[in-house]
């Protein structure tokens, strides 16, 4: 290896930074212990002023920024060349981002800049007899593979959100380092046009307590406001399968599994849902998984700690009848 360092690179919106970017923080953290050496933060924006106050209590030894306007919004070629300079400048042993929609693009871009290994969508990370290991899910989760890193030089991998905890970390005095965009020359291909945000109000799925999932077994588009009564009953997020958001039934920000978000809340509720395996590996972290499906054949039930064959239809009115009683 050229180097020993952990570079973390941060996403943020907002002046916040995301769970994903957290979580990796202090598996960072670990890793960094474990080699003997410095964990670093990657902050790419345009003012990045606030982030840094508020990575300094996330037990990092540097901060290395980059402020630039034209990197006011993530754009993959500008992003992929400025982190490509800052990687190459630091010769770290490993480059962490997390698994999301900016990771899956940002993450193959700087390693092919750099001709670095990658792993994507990882699922835990550890140093094992010297060599860096990912486990990562094969054939859509039914196997995880173990895979180590064996090449010279920094190597990129990307992890699911949810697949850590954010724990809290020691805080360190961490130096602050400016480094300079050096986008003279540069060609973007591809540029922002307009940003839509979530509407105010609405629920982040991956950061809810309790969800209760829609499946296709809903039936119609009719009736899926009986599932949002049950989880307004239970104090609930809801979210969906993909077929749901592919009918133009619930919205893409509620959609669950490896083309849509990962959760892993402490009570999942299932309704309707068959439980493909590209669906189960976005919410089998969740702490107690409970399914409700008329097919006792449902894949779903391999993951779920608790079961129920049965029309969903004839249980909804009584869950939230019952939900209903203790929430009073």
């Amino acid at each position: 290896m050229a180097g020993k360092d952990v570079v973390v690179v941060i996403e943020h919106w907002a002046g916040e930074i995301d769970g994903s970017s957290l979580q990796l923080l202090g598996k960072g953290r670990d890793l960094a212990d474990a080699l003997g050496s410095e964990l670093v933060a990657a902050v790419l924006g345009d003012q990045v002023e606030p982030l840094v106050a508020a990575l300094q209590e996330r037990g990092l030894d540097r901060i290395v920024t980059v402020a630039d306007p034209r990197l006011h919004y993530y754009n993959g070629d500008t992003y992929a060349h400025v982190l490509a300079r800052l990687v190459g400048e630091l010769q770290p042993a490993l480059v962490l981002t997390g698994y999301t929609l900016v990771g899956m693009e940002l993450a193959p871009a700087l390693a092919a800049r750099l001709g670095a290994p990658l792993l994507t969508n990882g699922v835990d990370v550890e140093l094992r007899d010297g060599q860096v290991v990912v486990t990562r899910p094969l054939f859509g989760g039914i196997y995880q593979a173990r895979v180590a890193i064996e090449a010279a030089g920094p190597a990129v991998v990307t992890i699911q959100k949810g697949a850590f905890p954010v724990r809290d970390v020691a805080p360190r005095s961490a130096r602050v380092e400016a480094m300079p965009a050096a986008l003279e020359g540069l060609q973007e291909r591809c540029r922002v046009l307009e940003v839509t945000e979530q509407a105010a109000g609405a629920l982040d799925i991956t950061k809810a307590d309790i969800l209760v999932g829609v499946g296709r077994g809903v039936g119609e588009a009719a009736k899926i406001p009986l599932c949002h009564t049950l989880a307004e009953a239970l104090g609930a997020g809801v979210c969906c399968t993909r077929p749901m958001v592919d009918l133009g039934w619930m919205p893409v920000e509620m959609q669950v599994g490896t083309s849509g978000k990962t959760v892993a809340p402490n009570v999942f509720l299932a309704l309707g849902i068959s439980g493909a395996s590209q669906f189960s590996v976005g919410m089998q972290d969740s702490r107690l998984i409970i399914a409700i499906n008329k097919d006792p054949g449902a894949p779903i039930f391999q993951v779920a700690h608790c079961g129920v064959v049965a029309d969903m239809f004839a249980l909804l009115p009584l869950l939230t009848q019952e939900a209903a009683k203790l929430g009073r």
